[in-house]
């Protein structure tokens, strides 16, 4: 019984290699001695105790086996030769059915030492697979977290350069700037100290030219010029007349030797004296809509005001009526009040006198501009002897001398030509209205002149060629 149960203990139960080797020796030990309590119960026991029931034989084994173990003195039984003979063949028996066992147990043990083995190895084999997996997916983890870092170390060092780039433009710009002093220096000094200069200028150089003494030479080059002017005038004023008698002459002479070619000077005449006329108009009217535009534009985008600079202004100009006064500092300034005068001043002794050191944000004044003095009658004088007495010859008078006038069609022609420089001479006395120097004036007066007597000649030939006729 103890056998079959150790025996199906030790089927039922799985140990590793080494476990199993301990446990099979400490088992092999309990057996043999097991075998030997057999051998000495069924040596010594009388035939009586044969018959009997295994639960007291069980008891008769423990009790004899204690007792033994206490007196280890040996029971002698009655020993038969036939019981003998039967005893040592089932005890043969039965040691070769427990060898038996003992070598099926280890046969067991040894396969399910290998099975063991065997699956321990594709256990660790698994293990190594799973482990050298894990290595992998570590070995990827590690190298991705690397990148990733040095991704972000990138990032930063980007981001801290661009930083640096925008600390340095901020402090560039911060240094360029101005303080708010200077600013306000200038800005004084540009609306307020140098407008006051400027006009103290304006003033000093009228009174200058108010009290200089008058050149005699002055005078009389201004006298003979403007003699020159007044008989220009004068000339002018009868050139017109005698240039509207010669008109009225004309027509006239042109009423009584009416012809077909007449009536289409005069259609021509008409027709451009209409398209004259309506250029005027429409000048005007754009004149008008660029003028109303404009009003509308003021109107509707008027100029915003800074109340910034308003308030600056303001400011400004309130520091400037109340003005800070700086108080003398230094070892002596308590003893200056105690020295001063009845009359309230300080003496010349006691008196501090600060040195400023130099400003080196301050700007240093620019240089004064040197006064250039120009005589402007001299410069007259010189460009009226380079020029000479040289006019300007036009067409006119070629054709004069050239185109027979008895032609009704070269009279037409040279007519055309001589109501073309009259336009000239208009447009020239409107261009003498506008801001123009006095010599380009002159000039212009001077051409005017002769254009004016060329036309005068070349109508009053016309008016001779068709009365002798």
């Amino acid at each position: 019984m103890a056998t079959d149960h150790l025996k199906r203990i030790i089927d039922a139960s799985y140990f590793m290699p080494y476990i199993a080797d301990t446990a099979r020796d400490a088992t092999q030990e309990v057996f043999e001695k097991i075998c030997n309590i057999v051998k000495r119960k069924y040596s010594n026991s009388p035939l009586k105790h044969k018959r009997s029931k295994s639960t007291k034989r069980q008891k008769t084994l423990a009790t004899e086996e204690r007792r033994n173990s206490v007196t280890e003195r040996p029971i002698k039984w009655e020993e038969d030769p036939i019981v003998l003979k039967k005893k040592s063949k089932t005890i043969k028996q039965l040691l070769k059915k427990l060898q038996e066992e003992k070598e099926q147990r280890h046969k067991k043990l040894q396969e399910l030492d290998e099975e063991a083995k065997k699956k321990f190895e594709e256990e660790m084999e698994t293990n190594e697979i799973l482990q050298q997996k894990r290595e992998e997916e570590l070995r990827k983890e590690r190298v991705l977290k690397a990148l990733q870092r040095r991704e972000k170390e990138e990032k930063h060092k980007k981001e801290l350069e661009d930083w640096k780039i925008l600390t340095e433009r901020e402090y560039k710009h911060v240094l360029s700037q101005k303080y708010l002093h200077e600013k306000l220096q200038e800005s004084y000094v540009t609306q307020v100290v140098m407008p006051e200069l400027e006009k103290k200028k304006a003033d000093l150089a009228q009174k200058r030219m108010l009290f200089q003494p008058i050149n005699r030479e002055d005078l009389i080059e201004h006298a003979r010029r403007h003699d020159e002017i007044m008989r220009d005038l004068q000339n002018r004023r009868e050139k017109e007349v005698h240039n509207r008698s010669i008109d009225l002459q004309y027509r006239q002479i042109s009423k009584s030797f009416h012809s077909k070619a007449l009536d289409i000077l005069n259609e021509e005449e008409k027709r451009q004296k209409e398209e004259k006329e309506r250029e005027e108009l429409e000048r005007k009217q754009r004149i008008e809509k660029k003028l109303q535009y404009s009003e509308l534009v003021k109107e509707l985008y008027r100029p915003s005001i800074d109340e910034y600079k308003k308030q600056e202004m303001k400011l400004l100009v309130e520091k400037l009526k109340f003005p800070v006064r700086t108080k003398l500092h230094g070892h002596n300034s308590a003893g200056t009040y105690e020295n001063t005068t009845e009359s309230g001043s300080m003496t010349e002794k006691h008196r501090i006198r600060r040195k400023w050191t130099k400003n080196p944000m301050v700007p240093e004044p620019a240089p004064k501009k040197e006064i250039k003095q120009i005589d402007f009658l001299a410069e007259m004088r010189i460009a009226r002897h380079s020029r000479g007495t040289i006019r300007k010859k036009y067409e006119l008078e070629k054709d004069l001398m050239y185109i027979n006038l008895h032609d009704e069609e070269n009279a037409i022609k040279l007519k055309e030509k001589a109501d073309l420089v009259d336009k000239e001479i208009l447009r020239k006395e409107r261009t003498m209205s506008s801001n123009l120097p006095d010599r380009k004036k002159i000039e212009i007066a001077e051409e005017i002149n002769d254009m004016i007597i060329s036309s005068i000649k070349a109508k009053l030939a016309i008016v001779n060629a068709t009365v002798d006729s």
